[in-house]
């Protein structure tokens, strides 16, 4: 892909295959490196999955451009703002970051910015416009150090404050908004039922096989390994959903999660996110075999010393008939109800002029280890499943490890 005259988006992709498994996957790599623009090449790999090598090849390449469009560019950036005026109001980083104040202070106490505060803000913090997708005309002035990656350690914090989740390419703006939406909702499932260690229903093995593609549901009940879906408790309607598979004991099991408007959906993607789970662990079960390993990778740590059939709230208890389809507007008006504001940042680069978004919440949670009071202490409860909220020690210490 062009981007201009002297400098090109050039991938190698790799295609993985699983035995005769009929799902596709492919890996993108940037083959750019300095002194070419960072976005070009800082990113490293991005990860397609598929029906079809068609479709898992483009889904790497989308991945890629997505990456390559959430760097920072620093103060040339021509997608951010130098100050929030004309904006709306500024949004504060920690309020997106969901970190709690024990956290935070933690965080920074070796940090130190680049320059001086300003009532609360780096004076050098950079600013681009959002828009909440469940009430429009509500725009404010999102921290570019919670919206893009790299823009936290310019301004000298831990690169901590930004993620992916809710980062999404579609074609046009409005589907990439919804599909962010999307993920950031299938984050925030995952965190309170992870965290609070939530013993859910497993899916009705029969009605998991009809959701998938007929011949992916054949090859699952035929290999070895067993797979089982978990349905995941929601207050707000969607579907959400771990898939994982283990051997027959319980042991080295790989992990995948999705939520959707439909269980189809939320099914064949945390299917196909699990079996990318597996094709990881084998190329860090590879990578340890070498003379030189490199340190043992979080989620190949977990893997190992778990046995999935012996943790309830892996293992689920009990079955679930697939929840009912939602449509868009009932999301929305749900999440009005719960006084949830989704803010989508346009991250477009006019280099590539494909839409990409990031989607944040200051109330949707991230799966990453972050204690901030909120849903995720608020939810189970909500639901009935917790008398009261868990305090911080009594949550699941492991954090999440897709």
């Amino acid at each position: 892909m062009k981007v201009t005259d002297e400098q090109q988006l050039q991938l190698k992709i790799a295609e993985t295959i699983i035995g005769e498994c009929p799902a596709r996957f492919a890996t993108a790599f940037a083959t750019a490196a300095a002194p070419d623009a960072a976005y070009l090449w800082a990113w490293g790999a991005a990860a397609g999955r598929g029906m079809s090598r068609a479709e898992a090849r483009r889904a790497a390449v989308f991945e890629a451009i997505e990456r390559a469009c959430s760097l920072t560019g620093g103060p040339s950036d021509p997608r951010v703002r130098h100050a929030p005026a004309g904006l709306g109001r500024p949004i504060a980083a920690e309020t997106l970051s969901h970190y709690s104040s024990d956290q935070m202070k933690n965080l920074l106490v070796n940090a130190k910015f680049n320059s001086s505060t300003s009532c609360g803000y780096p004076v050098d913090e950079l600013w681009i416009p959002g828009y909440n997708l469940v009430a429009p005309e509500d725009r404010r002035a999102l921290p570019a150090s919670a919206v893009l990656f790299g823009e936290d350690v310019r301004l000298g914090l831990p690169p901590v404050f930004s993620s992916s989740s809710g980062a999404a390419l579609r074609d046009t703006v409005a589907a990439a908004a919804r599909h962010g939406l999307l993920e950031r909702l299938e984050r925030d499932h995952v965190a309170i039922w992870w965290y609070n260690r939530l013993i859910v229903p497993r899916l009705d093995t029969a009605a998991a096989m009809a959701l998938l593609p007929g011949a992916l549901a054949d090859w699952l009940a035929g290999r070895r390994r067993a797979t089982w879906h978990l349905v995941l408790p929601s207050d707000l309607g969607v579907t959400a959903i771990v898939a994982l598979s283990a051997r027959a004991d319980g042991t080295h099991p790989a992990i995948g999660a999705a939520a959707g408007l439909d269980p189809a959906t939320a099914v064949l993607s945390a299917t196909l996110e699990m079996l990318q789970g597996e094709i990881a662990l084998a190329h860090m079960r590879a990578a340890q075999r070498t003379a030189t390993p490199p340190p043992v990778p979080e989620l190949l740590a977990w893997s190992v010393a778990t046995n999935a059939r012996a943790i309830p709230f892996l293992a689920g208890e009990g079955t679930a008939a697939p929840p009912d389809a939602l449509a868009w507007p009932n999301l929305l008006a749900r999440l009005a109800e719960q006084g949830i504001a989704a803010y989508v940042a346009d991250l477009t680069r006019p280099e590539f002029d494909v839409p990409v978004v990031r989607v944040v919440s200051p109330e949707l949670r991230d799966w990453q280890p972050r204690f901030a009071p909120g849903r995720l202490f608020d939810v189970p409860v909500a639901l009935g499943l917790r008398d009261r909220p868990l305090a911080v020690d009594e949550l699941n210490p492991v954090g999440f490890v897709i």
